[in-house]
């Protein structure tokens, strides 16, 4: 999977980001609705870490809701 060295807001430093996967772009569709663009969200790889936001668009950062963070353990 493609990632991409970006700024965090959450974390404070540089981390690696990766696209958000399709069950990511649904939570974000349901949470924003079914118009808004989720082709170009990255999320943040760093443990614990729920925070994306359009490429080089920090102002649009958004979280995932929690379970993805559970789904992230759960997948260690």
């Amino acid at each position: 999977m493609a990632t991409r060295t970006l700024d965090c807001p959450t974390c404070g430093t540089m981390q690696a980001f990766r696209l958000l996967d399709p069950a990511e772009k649904a939570a974000v569709r349901e949470k924003e609705g079914p118009g808004f663009y989720v082709g170009n969200l990255w999320r943040c790889t760093a443990k614990g870490c729920l925070t994306y936001y359009p490429q080089f668009h920090k102002a649009g950062h958004g979280r995932l809701p929690e379970r993805f963070a559970e789904e992230e353990a759960a997948a260690e």
